[in-house]
């Protein structure tokens, strides 16, 4: 083993405060040959920096790319967007139907999952209003999707176990059928 690894073998741990300063000065030295002196690593590390500046300003100025200039779409108010009135309402309505359709077991169990799963439908809808950009918007859009398919799954399981029964339980579904497809027409209108 010999070239610049030599000094990098193992010395005796005798205490002495010389046995171990070799292997120190051989990283160093071999740190130095792999990645170049401290000084020349921070003039590498500003002048990438001043590049990436220089290439967000280009973009944001619709410069050399030919991409139009990003700018952030102002907050819009969820209040009245139409899916996020009808996300409220189902929201409304599955709190109404739960409060004492679920057995008392299933107070912090399936009941809570399915109030959860319907106040995140109408959360992400406005936490994606409050973003910068209309991808943010889309991507909150896409977790409220979810959150409606989970929600629907619940209801179906609960129905099935007997606790919700008949109109309430058809008018539940239809609403997440309708805010689903709310939520997809305004996903498809942002996408293009």
């Amino acid at each position: 083993m010999g070239g610049a690894l030599a000094g990098l073998a193992p010395r005796s741990l005798s205490g002495r405060s010389g046995a171990l300063r070799p292997r120190c000065q051989s990283l160093r030295r071999l740190r130095r040959l792999a990645f170049g002196s401290r000084r020349s690593r921070i003039k590498y590390s500003r002048r990438l920096a001043s590049r990436r500046i220089d290439s967000v300003a280009g973009v944001l100025a619709g410069g050399a790319t030919g991409l139009a200039p990003l700018t952030p779409t102002p907050m819009q108010d969820f209040t009245k967007l139409d899916v996020w009135q009808k996300a409220h309402a189902l929201t409304l309505a599955i709190y109404r139907n739960t409060a004492k359709a679920f057995p008392r077991e299933e107070l912090f169990g399936m009941r809570q999952q399915v109030r959860d799963a319907a106040n995140s439908v109408e959360s992400n809808i406005a936490e994606g209003c409050g973003r910068r950009t209309d991808g943010e918007l889309l991507n909150f859009l896409g977790m409220s999707s979810g959150s409606l398919s989970e929600l629907q799954c619940r209801l179906i399981t609960s129905h099935d176990l007997g606790w919700l029964r008949g109109l309430p339980f058809d008018q539940l579904v239809t609403d997440i059928i309708i805010v689903r497809k709310m939520n997809w027409k305004l996903q498809k209108t942002l996408h293009r």
